[in-house]
């Protein structure tokens, strides 16, 4: 699946002027709220057999931008949605590319009394940690699972 389409984004646009290998990024403008960012709406949920999520963030802004990534199955959704019973990775973006690269098996054993549905993963979000961002803006430019042969799939660049 490729996730070059915006509307796969719970908002945001998508921009050329910020890109790796000259291809375009979601744009995400933060607003004056706590947990302000995006979320991945259509994507398939089952990452079985994946190795690693790979995920590109720009911040244009030269100082550190506090963000959180959270990843939640179906499980999740239908209890309490407590903040131990997900995945949850906070990074500071600093000014320029910020890659992360996740093992799967780090999302799977993240909830607190039980294991990720790897099967059904949900949701997929990134947003900014406080609600008095310096920064207002950061850039998303892929969102991507490995398999064992590296092969990219279930996302690509925005």
């Amino acid at each position: 699946e490729r996730f070059s389409d915006r509307y796969l984004w719970s908002r945001g646009e998508i921009v050329e002027d910020i890109a790796k290998d000259g291809q375009a990024a979601l744009k995400v403008s933060l607003q004056n709220y706590l947990y302000s960012g995006a979320s991945l709406r259509y994507f398939s949920g089952n990452w079985s057999g994946a190795k690693t999520l790979h995920l590109s963030v720009y911040n244009p802004d030269k100082k550190p931008l506090p963000l959180s990534l959270r990843i939640q199955d179906s499980v999740h959704d239908a209890g309490t949605q407590a903040y131990s019973d997900r995945y949850n990775h906070d990074f500071d973006a600093n000014n320029g590319w910020t890659d992360l690269i996740i093992p799967i098996s780090k999302i799977e054993q993240a909830p607190r009394s039980r294991s990720m549905n790897i099967t059904d993963i949900t949701r997929l979000r990134i947003y900014a940690r406080d609600d008095k961002h310096a920064v207002q803006s950061f850039y998303i430019y892929s969102v991507y699972l490995t398999f064992s042969d590296m092969t990219a799939t279930s996302g690509d660049k925005p």
